[in-house]
């Protein structure tokens, strides 16, 4: 047998259903926000207390993590010329379909 759910007030559920669509925009906004996802949070470096902090100063040394940061958007010098130009992409292109 099946409990009867509580009835509850328009009022309430009115606000309730104001606070679930925030949320959930709020949600959507922070996943389509791509600089959170590509930037390390700034709670995560700072360290928590002194005897932690050379503890991972320690383990930082031994690891030697190499730099694979890239600039976005790349500077035009570091660009890669290309090889062909688009004419001739294009010219390739329409060869091959045709």
């Amino acid at each position: 047998m099946k409990a009867k759910r509580k009835r509850v007030p328009a009022a309430l559920h009115s606000e309730l259903t104001e606070y679930s669509s925030l949320i959930r925009a709020l949600r959507t906004s922070n996943t389509l926000d791509v600089t959170s996802q590509l930037t390390p949070s700034a709670s995560l470096s700072r360290p928590a207390s002194p005897s932690v902090a050379s503890t991972q100063s320690k383990i930082r040394s031994k690891k030697q993590k190499k730099d694979t940061w890239t600039r976005w958007p790349l500077l035009p010098e570091d660009v890669p010329v290309p090889k062909w130009n688009f004419e001739d992409e294009v010219a390739i292109i329409a060869k091959q379909v045709l």
